[in-house]
């Protein structure tokens, strides 16, 4: 029987935090926890820094039907920042969401906005979103062809129209065509997407107002299909990461290497009974005398430690 993880909880490891935070003697600290129930939900998750203090702290409630009713957020003394509220239509679409500002539903000083969201075909057509006075504060509407997303306007206060996605697909039904407008500030961003003959992304390119390239992905494939090759071109930058996988197509390895193809970088993933156990990161530094004869030097360790109902 597979065992339920009730906790999970990520050390990082560096020999850089005893260089520069003096109170950290053993270089380790606490960087993420994670509580779930016994049925798989998130309850609870924190994000900690590098001097303890708590980043993020977030509890979730779900109902019997395990959809999520109640999210809070807090601060590192445990006074509610925000609580969102979450109600379900009979068919369990999401029919209504509240936001409660500065405390919980229960103070009286807190205030709150609330989003309707209204469905056609079983498909989300629209987001309002209201103050407690009733008054508008945003929209969204979407637009539908054949079941695909072709058209996405988000208002403002004013009912004023900000920003519109538009969207193109293939005879596949693979999107690869993507503009925004910013109508505020009269703006237009691209995306265009190629496919290869397995209908797996091919390409991915951003392009400016000016038409102009921003970003450029390409993505290739093992004979598994398995993602396995990611390369990253920018104007001024040019990243290759390549993965190997094991027999269950998980990442073993993951290598950067820059536009002249020199490793630059690698991480190594460990497993256990299937669940990771840790990542250590290796960056290409020969000046260092902890580097090893290939001039790696461990720069980084992220330790999984579970607790199982």
């Amino acid at each position: 029987m597979e065992k339920k993880i009730k906790s999970i909880k990520t050390y990082i490891t560096s020999e850089i935090l005893g260089l520069h935070f003096e109170d950290i003697e053993d270089k380790r600290y606490l960087n993420t926890y994670r509580e779930y129930d016994e049925n798989k939900n998130l309850i609870l998750e924190k994000d900690f820094s590098i001097l303890g203090e708590i980043e993020t702290y977030v509890t979730n409630e779900y109902d019997n039907e395990n959809r999520l009713t109640k999210t809070y957020i807090l601060d590192q003394d445990e006074s509610v920042l925000e609580t969102h509220i979450f109600e379900y239509e009979d068919d369990g679409k999401l029919m209504l969401g509240t936001t409660f500002y500065g405390g919980t539903e229960d103070d009286e000083d807190a205030f709150y906005d609330t989003t309707k969201f209204t469905y056609k075909n079983d498909l989300l057509v629209s987001k309002e979103c209201v103050d407690d006075d009733g008054e508008p504060s945003s929209k969204k509407m979407y637009q539908f062809s054949d079941g695909l997303l072709i058209n996405e306007q988000i208002y403002g206060e004013e009912d004023n129209l900000e920003i519109e996605l538009q969207y193109e697909y293939d005879e596949n039904n693979n999107l690869t065509n993507e503009l925004r407008i910013d109508h505020i500030e009269n703006v237009k961003n691209y995306i265009s997407n190629t496919y290869n003959s397995d209908d797996l992304l091919e390409s991915s390119t951003v392009l400016n107002n000016y038409k102009q390239i921003v970003s450029r992905h390409r993505f290739e494939y093992d004979s598994k299909l398995r993602n396995n090759i990611i390369i990253e071109e920018r104007p001024d930058s040019y990243v290759k990461r390549e993965i190997d996988f094991d027999d269950l197509s998980r990442p073993l390895k993951e290598s950067f290497f820059n536009s002249e193809n020199e490793l630059m970088q690698f991480k190594i993933f460990d497993y256990d009974e299937g669940r990771i156990t840790s990542i250590k990161q290796f960056v290409f530094s020969p000046e260092s005398e902890a580097a090893n004869e290939e001039g790696f030097l461990l720069n980084g360790m992220t330790v999984y430690e579970y607790e199982f109902y």
